[in-house]
Order: structure tokens, then C-alpha cells, then sequence
């Protein structure tokens, strides 16, 4: 990426202030105020992504601004404060190997927390200035639960500005949103995310937004496979894997097999469809997802069974090792002991 997009400020020489970022890292504000104030420039420092020496980056874009790097990090609403009130640019580029070139609101968005936001938008920072893949929207939409109590992430984005594109209007379901979205440009029907590689029907069906789901089928959207596993449309995934039964065990751009899609939302009819079309019960999508954990972590009884019955193996570990029996936390106990029944065999 061409070292234009970057600050002016930017400068690749071995000066950082190993104090300010030694404080930065445990988290200091008190240090990290006494080492600007012995050196108030250093606001404007860029250490290496990530800062294990402070030296030079490797490589221009690579790098970080102590506002950057602190936002990444949730509870440092007074770290951010501090180095804004020192005059940090709160809407300077950073580096994430997860989000790419990103500014301090994307990573507080993805990261960080609801008082980190308030500081950054305080300052002024632009809720729609986009990371390399998304937007602040996008990463906090990501990661907080749809029912999640207000104010969260996604209520102070949109309360200070952010704006909705058609993949975050369709993610939280605000139809309204997407129609007017659509209405304005039809072409977005087929565009997919930059992040995620999905498609706006795809986002809402991934999100559990019905709602919006079915109002994007309705201006035209198409009903991929994955959009068809994520909503539970049987008859949709027999007419598409009748064309291509191979596509049984595609992954989309984010790993997720079919079978994992439908199990994570509880699609017991879809499921079935996929195993009699030869889906394998064991297959494992990316981060190590398996639709057997995946069933027992949901508590959903019909599903453990279903899968069990097909040929999963409840001796084969998922997502960080764990085994299925692992993954029982329904509180009903009555369902936590049908799945260890069913587990156990």
C-alpha cells in the first residue's frame, strides 16, 4: 500500500520514546502522561505493529500511534483522553492484523468499549471513516449481541453519526434501511461485503434479521446456499444442490460449511436436507467449528440428535479443543442430561 495514505507526521527512524510506549502496553496513564511530558511530540510517534521493539517499523504502513494502539484495548477511556487532550489525531490511521490500516474508532468499535467510543467521538472522530474492510459499524455490529442492552457499541455509532451501508442496515434488520438502500442502487443486491465476502441477504441471514431477509428476497435478492442454510430454506437447498451436489461441503469467503451454518442457527429441517445429500457430519469449518459442538453448546437436543444419528463423533474436538460434552451449558438441567445421555451413547 502506497506510504501516501499515511500522516504527515510519519517518520521511519529508531526515536520512539520507550517510556510512552512501555506505559502504553501496561496500560499506565499516569506514565504515560509523565513521558509526554518530557516529550510532548511523542503523541505523534508511530511504533511497529506490533510494538515488541520500539524501533523503526519494517514496514510504512505497519504501524501505530499510541492513540491507535491504545484503542485496541478495552477499558482505556482515560488513556484515550489523556493522549487527545495531548493533542493525539483521533482520526490517525493505525495497524491491526485482524481489521488492516484502520483508525482508532474502527478498533475501538471492534475491541473497545462504549466509553472508549464516547471519548473518540467527543474529540471528533469520523464514525465513517472506513479500516482497510469495514467500517466502525460493521466491527461493532460484530461484536455485540443483537439484544444487547442500550447504549452499546452499535447505539452510540449510529447516536454519533455512522451511517449504515446496505450490509450493517441489513445485519441489524433495519428494513427501512435496506429498501432504501436498494431503491437507490438495485446493483446492491450482488455486491458482497469486504470483510465477510457476503452478500447483504447472506449478512441478514447470518445475523438472525428475518425481517430484513425476507425484504431483500422480496426486491430480488438471490437465495445462495449459504443464505438458504443460515434461514432455513429446505427446498431452496434441494433445488441448488440438485444442480451442483458437490457444492454439499462449500465453504464461503469466511470458512463456514453449510452444515455449521444451518446447526448455528438451529435449522433442523435445512440439516437434514444437507446430511441426506451427503454432507459430512464431521467436517470441520474454519477456527475449527463443528456442527456437533456447535448443536450442544445451543442446547438443541434435536439437533445433537439428528447429527449423532447421521455419523458426528462425540469424540472429536472443536473450536479450541473442546469436545462436545464440553460444550453443555444450558441451565435446564433436564437438557443438559438428555445431551449427556445422547453424548455418552
Amino acid at each position: 500500500m502506497p506510504a501516501t495514505v499515511l500522516p504527515d507526521n510519519f517518520t521511519p527512524d529508531d526515536t520512539l520514546t520507550a517510556e510512552l510506549w512501555s506505559a502504553l502496553a501496561d496500560r499506565d496513564v499516569p506514565a504515560a502522561s509523565a513521558a509526554l511530558d518530557g516529550r510532548p511530540d511523542a503523541v505523534h510517534e508511530r511504533a511497529a505493529q506490533p510494538p515488541t521493539r520500539f524501533s523503526g517499523p519494517p514496514a510504512p504502513y505497519k504501524t501505530n500511534t499510541p492513540l491507535t494502539y491504545a484503542a485496541v484495548r478495552r477499558g482505556q477511556a482515560d488513556m484515550l483522553g489523556m493522549l487527545l487532550g495531548r493533542g493525539a489525531d483521533v482520526n490517525a490511521l493505525g495497524y491491526n492484523e485482524n481489521k488492516g490500516i484502520a483508525p482508532a474508532i474502527v478498533l475501538a468499535g471492534w475491541e473497545g468499549d462504549v466509553d472508549m467510543l464516547r471519548v473518540l467521538l467527543e474529540a471528533g472522530a469520523d464514525p465513517n471513516l472506513p479500516a482497510s474492510n469495514e467500517s466502525a459499524l460493521y466491527a461493532a455490529i460484530e461484536h455485540t449481541a443483537a439484544d444487547a442492552p442500550t447504549p452499546n457499541k452499535v447505539s452510540v455509532l449510529l447516536d454519533g453519526g455512522a451511517r449504515h451501508d446496505i450490509f450493517t442496515a441489513a445485519m441489524v434488520g433495519d428494513v427501512e434501511a435496506v429498501r432504501e438502500q436498494v431503491d437507490a442502487c438495485p446493483g446492491l443486491l450482488s455486491q458482497r461485503s469486504p470483510k465477510r465476502g457476503r452478500t447483504p441477504l447472506e449478512e441478514a441471514a447470518e445475523h438472525g434479521q428475518q425481517a430484513a431477509a425476507e425484504a431483500l428476497i422480496l426486491l430480488g435478492a438471490e437465495v445462495t446456499l449459504h443464505a438458504a442454510a443460515r434461514l432455513g430454506m429446505a427446498h431452496a437447498l434441494q433445488r441448488l444442490l440438485a444442480g451442483d451436489p458437490r457444492a454439499v461441503e462449500v465453504q464461503d469467503d469466511s470458512g463456514m460449511t453449510l452444515l455449521v451454518a444451518a446447526t448455528m442457527h438451529s435449522r433442523l429441517e435445512a440439516m437434514g436436507v444437507l446430511l441426506a445429500a451427503g454432507a459430512d457430519p464431521n467436517a470441520a469449518a474454519r477456527w475449527g467449528y463443528r456442527a456437533l459442538p456447535r448443536a450442544v453448546g445451543l442446547g438443541d437436543v434435536a439437533a445433537t440428535e439428528l447429527l449423532l444419528s447421521a455419523g458426528a463423533d462425540p469424540d472429536l474436538p472443536g473450536r479450541l479443543g473442546k469436545l462436545p460434552v464440553d460444550r453443555i451449558t444450558v441451565s435446564d438441567p433436564a437438557v443438559a442430561g438428555q445431551l449427556r445421555a445422547l453424548l455418552s451413547g
